[in-house]
């Protein structure tokens, strides 16, 4: 009818058949992208106290003393956003898993680990108790303009956080090219997009085809790493 919409964090849907062995629906077939909506960007951080400064001393470092370094995330996605990364980096590092986003946090800025993903927002909050080496996305932030992207480093594509619409499956097509144009044409207001720029996120706006796509692929590298982590459906 056009009413039920959702918005949804893409990483989130795409690993529920990766640790849910009672789902009773495909997210990908079920849950149609109307549009994707906006993204947050990542940035890999460490605490100051860490003996590198930039991503190529990171990377050496690691390589060099195999074993002695560790990663911390909150989340699945979170380990599964790393991995991606220190895959593509040829790194191995130990995975130190925590309860909490605070409780992460805290863990990075005093150093109980020594690489992990965090957000804008929080990187300024900790001020020079921590620092970053690359961040996601192919422009550097504007806060961070010392910060250089994986993709000008080492021409790694990364994923961010996306939010998308979606619709329910059979939904008719009038009605979701209705919602599609209603979508695109409020995330052109300036006001709107100012109010995503107050919550770090930037807006994307691509269409249903270009955005599956994107998500298809994000679900099968997820389902390769989780596989080599050891991560199953409970």
């Amino acid at each position: 009818d056009g009413y039920t919409v959702g918005s949804i964090l893409v990483g989130d849907l795409v690993i529920l058949p990766l640790i849910r062995n009672d789902l009773r629906f495909d997210p990908l077939k079920d849950l149609p992208l109307v549009i994707a909506i906006a993204e947050g960007r990542f940035l890999m951080g460490s605490a100051a106290s860490v003996p590198w400064k930039t991503l190529n001393e990171l990377v050496t470092e690691v390589r060099a003393n195999a074993g002695k370094y560790n990663y911390g995330t909150s989340s699945v996605i979170g380990r599964l956003y790393t991995e991606a990364i220190l895959r593509d980096l040829g790194l191995n590092m130990i995975h130190i898993p925590y309860k909490s986003g605070g409780e992460y946090l805290r863990g990075m800025v005093s150093a109980e680990f020594h690489v992990g993903f965090i957000g804008e927002s929080a990187l300024l909050n900790f001020g020079e108790k921590a620092r970053a080496v690359a961040v996601t996305g192919q422009t550097r932030l504007a806060t961070f303009p010392a910060v250089p992207t994986f993709a000008e480093l080492r021409q790694l594509k990364t994923r961010n956080n996306a939010f998308s619409m979606h619709a329910p499956a059979g939904m008719p097509k009038p009605v979701v090219d209705k919602l599609l144009a209603a979508a695109t044409q409020a995330l052109q207001v300036p006001e709107v997009r100012a109010q995503f720029a107050k919550i770090r996120l930037e807006v994307v706006g691509a269409g249903p085809e270009a955005a599956a796509r994107s998500m298809a692929e994000t679900g099968k590298l997820f389902s390769e790493i989780a596989k080599s982590v050891g991560i199953k459906p409970q």
